[in-house]
């Protein structure tokens, strides 16, 4: 028999709000965010873009099981932090030797490069969050059983895809305020470096931690 919507639906919102108070926990994705939405640039919506196409990939595959299955191959998650650490790292050092780079007069328009350019960020941050893909096979774990029928599964799916795309749309819109442009293009060199600094400490330990 299958289960009463009615109490499924308090179940589904409780994952959600789960699922919301980790969206907004600080990491890779919310420095990307908030570093191009003050840098001025409308590309920020493509740095947004790639990272919710990754966390669809994520939901994806677990709800598939797929992220129970690379859990267990422990030489996956090594190659993971390998690759994602040295992609954080590199991100960090390029902030960090740009940083005294004053950025283009704000025009409020990305180019066709800059969008390119901040989708792939968004991506590969995503992908290279390791942390991300242990939060999402906790998360399937604890919230979802095997008689959850698939209706509740998908809205729970469909509701994570518009917390998290709410979620970085209104970082990237208080950021891209002209206030905080502003004051972001006063300390951008310090801002960048402190910021870079951090990102490539995370990801030279994520590097170094898949060799323990």
């Amino acid at each position: 028999m299958s289960p009463d919507p009615g109490t499924l639906w308090p179940a589904i919102a409780g994952a959600l709000v789960i699922h919301a108070l980790g969206a907004m926990s600080p990491g890779p994705n919310f420095v990307i965010v908030a570093r191009n939405a003050v840098a001025g640039s409308s590309s920020v919506v493509w740095t947004i873009a790639g990272i919710v196409l990754v966390n669809a990939l994520y939901i994806a595959l677990g709800l598939a099981g797929f992220i129970a299955i690379l859990v267990n191959f422990s030489w996956m998650l090594v190659a993971l932090k390998i690759a994602g650490g040295t992609y954080l790292a590199w991100v960090g050092l390029s902030m960090w030797r740009e940083a005294a780079t004053p950025l283009p007069a704000y025009d409020g328009i990305a180019a066709a490069a800059d969008r390119r350019r901040a989708f792939r960020e968004g991506v590969f941050t995503n992908l290279s969050n390791v942390k991300a893909i242990a939060y999402y096979f906790s998360f399937f774990t604890l919230v979802f059983d095997a008689g959850m029928p698939i209706w509740a599964k998908l809205a729970t799916a469909a509701g994570m895809m518009l917390i998290s795309l709410a979620w970085y749309s209104a970082v990237a819109f208080f950021l891209s305020l002209p206030a905080a442009n502003a004051a972001y293009r006063r300390a951008k060199r310090w801002i960048d470096r402190a910021i870079g600094g951090a990102l490539g400490l995370l990801g030279a330990r994520l590097a170094f931690s898949a060799q323990t």
